[in-house]
């Protein structure tokens, strides 16, 4: 909606390296710490608790 409204120039699109975890890309020279405060300060700390019941079957 963004794009139809402004341009595609007024939208913010970071490029993400296909072959480097989110977490070393978000702050390559960074600490494991610093990342994981930033994502869970925005609420990506913690696996949902549907996402952990469906997935909780796969592990060993």
């Amino acid at each position: 909606m963004g794009r139809a409204l402004w341009g595609s120039e007024a939208v913010y699109a970071p490029g993400w390296p296909a072959d480097m975890p989110v977490i070393d890309a978000i702050t390559p020279d960074g600490s494991f710490d610093d990342v994981t405060a930033a994502l869970s300060s925005v609420g990506l700390g913690s696996v949902p608790a549907s996402a952990a019941t469906l997935f909780g079957s796969f592990q060993r």
